[in-house]
């Protein structure tokens, strides 16, 4: 598993696939820290006003867009000439094969969580607050995180399906997009649970006022690990119909 994974992060070390990687959190900082300074006479939070405007829309389209573009670049070399039956020919079993991807993707989001971090704390630094910085939000990051899981097992499957690059990385978008819309259905709050990173998200930017219950973070976890299963079966069924 170790060795797959290995070579699955040699295939986008060094390649342009690390530019998306740095640039979205970029700009989210720099977007939020100048609609900060815009508005500091409504924003009065400091630390935490400022991450409400860098993670909002980093967190609902910005994140799942860095997924779909990683899920899609690791799978667009199997696409190309023979190199998809070159693989399914080798030693390596279909459920490796999807299992090391998908941890590829999974560190790839992890790095850019870890970049935007450190530049939300520079860009804070250059504010001068006088309020203590909100390590209480890192484990909300941190949830995030993991649970990103579920949503890159599902763009490992559409990635995997689709040969094109560019659509997987707009149905992720889409579907972030739906789900904001289907956080805000009161009718269907099971939905809610569904679309893991909208929640964390949304509960970031209330944060400190309000936050995620224990309900809410068991719920998260249940959806996250139904989807992340189904769509993991998913991906090495497909593989497996490949080489029949």
């Amino acid at each position: 598993m170790r060795e797959a994974i290995f070579i699955e992060w040699q295939k986008i070390k060094g390649t342009k696939a690390w530019m998306p990687l740095l640039f979205l959190p970029l700009v989210s900082v720099l977007y939020g820290s100048v609609n900060y300074a815009n508005n500091t006479e409504l924003l009065q939070s400091e630390w935490i006003s400022l991450w409400t405007q860098v993670y909002l829309f980093y967190g609902l389209f910005f994140l799942p867009g860095l997924i779909g573009f990683f899920a899609s670049y690791i799978w667009s070399g199997e696409h190309r000439g023979n190199n998809m039956n070159l693989l399914l020919t080798s030693a390596v079993p279909p459920r490796i094969i999807i299992f090391s991807k998908t941890a590829t993707v999974f560190l790839a989001v992890l790095c850019g969580q870890c970049i935007l971090a450190v530049l939300y704390a520079v860009a804070g630094s250059f504010f001068h607050f006088s309020s203590a910085f909100p390590v209480g939000l890192f484990p909300y990051l941190l949830l995030s995180t993991a649970l990103s899981l579920c949503m890159i097992a599902v763009q490992i499957f559409l990635s995997l399906k689709i040969r094109s690059f560019g659509i997987p990385v707009a149905i992720s978008v889409a579907i972030s997009i739906l789900a904001v819309l289907v956080s805000q259905n009161p009718e269907l709050p099971i939905l809610q649970y569904l679309t893991p990173n909208v929640l964390i998200t949304l509960a970031m930017n209330h944060f400190p006022d309000t936050g995620l219950t224990a309900a809410d973070s068991i719920g998260m976890a249940i959806g996250a690990a139904a989807i992340f299963a189904l769509a993991t079966a998913m991906s090495i069924r497909a593989l497996h119909k490949k080489i029949l």
